[in-house]
């Protein structure tokens, strides 16, 4: 029991920062689909937003690989994750 406990732990650690990479993959995501919309419709806003989602994206993902503990807690929840 004692080992299936320790187990446990680390599966919740390494899923912690699993779910760093999961919101980095979203967020550049975003930025690439509004970055083609933005110049579809030639909208300088869109295309701000989309810088935003992409820094945003390449933070939570740097995070990750750091090993930062950055993870947005509502917006976790928000992503069901």
């Amino acid at each position: 029991m004692a080992k299936a406990k320790a187990l446990e732990a680390e599966y919740d650690r390494l899923n912690f920062r699993d779910d760093q990479f999961d919101m980095s993959d979203a967020f550049l995501s975003i930025a690439v689909a509004l970055s083609a919309v933005a110049a579809l419709v030639d909208s300088f806003l869109l295309l701000y937003i989309a810088w935003g989602s992409g820094a945003f994206g390449l933070f939570v993902g740097m995070a990750g690989f750091l090993g930062l503990s950055v993870r947005p807690e509502w917006l976790a929840s928000l992503l069901g994750t």
